[in-house]
């Protein structure tokens, strides 16, 4: 640019504009800024005195010499109840997830989907399961069960997960109401797992991949959370909370205040 600028023909020289372009150019993207919010508990049923949910998440900040960036992995998961060792499922999901050195969030699955396995050995069980990975400003998506995954913006709520369950397959097919699915016997019934399959099942899991906007939060949540909070409540409580933290903690006091039978788990992922 230099040898450019110094030309002796004046033709050969970039104008002030180009060089403004180009300038430009060199300028590093501001990297998002995320902060994150978690809040767990074993619910209030004196029978379950266990929490077999589990979460985990590391954030790095990372400078480029191109670009600022950061690498954001998070997840959870929630041990399939009345199976053995739901906790050790869960933990060791979550764990494996994390860990992974994989830039793809479905080969973190299925990753996390060995580790299961080998913590299980030869007794059954397995968990539900929702995990991001993030680069910069670029969301993958991975999950099976019925954790869920939700966009909070300044405009409303989203879910961005199905549920892989009895009442949800009943709902597609016109068999049954949401609101009849609130109060079926049968509404915990699990059709899918991480744990649930031995080998990789092409579309056993659901994956998406998109961008998240600065003021947008990602709520992870078993289904300790969300069965207790109406969809409408859900942006409420969210945007009359300060932080990431707050968030998180609000959630987990509105599941255990409509009853809170269930262990229940939130984590935030806000980006500012």
């Amino acid at each position: 640019m230099l040898r450019r600028l110094l030309q002796h023909d004046p033709t050969l020289r970039p104008t002030p504009h180009q060089l403004r372009a180009e300038l430009c150019a060199f300028l590093r993207p501001p990297a998002p800024r995320y902060s994150i919010g978690v809040a767990t508990t074993v619910g209030l049923n004196p029978e379950r005195p266990l929490n077999e949910d589990a979460y985990a998440y590391s954030h790095q900040d990372a400078t480029f010499h191109e670009a600022a960036g950061v690498r954001l992995v998070a997840c959870v998961a929630d041990g399939i109840g009345g199976l053995e060792a739901g906790d050790e499922a869960s933990g060791a999901a979550t764990r494996s997830f994390v860990e992974s050195t994989s830039e793809q969030a479905e080969e973190r699955f299925w990753q996390a989907n060995a580790a299961v396995h080998t913590a299980l050995g030869s007794r059954p069980g397995g968990c539900t399961f929702t995990g991001v990975v993030i680069n910069g400003t670029t969301v993958q998506l991975v999950h099976v069960g019925d954790t869920r995954a939700y966009r909070v913006t300044p405009r409303g709520c989203e879910q961005l997960t199905p549920d892989h369950s009895l009442v949800e397959l009943l709902i597609r097919q016109g068999a049954l109401t949401a609101e009849h699915a609130a109060h079926h016997p049968q509404r915990n019934a699990i059709l899918r797992s991480l744990g649930g399959v031995t080998e990789r099942t092409p579309e056993y899991c659901f994956t998406s991949e998109f961008k998240l906007a600065p003021g947008e939060c990602l709520v992870l949540m078993s289904d300790g959370v969300w069965g207790g909070i109406p969809a409408q409540h859900l942006w409420r409580i969210m945007t009359e909370a300060q932080d990431a933290i707050a968030m998180a903690d609000a959630l987990i006091a509105a599941a255990l205040s409509s009853g809170g039978a269930d262990n229940a788990t939130a984590l935030i992922v806000h980006c500012g």
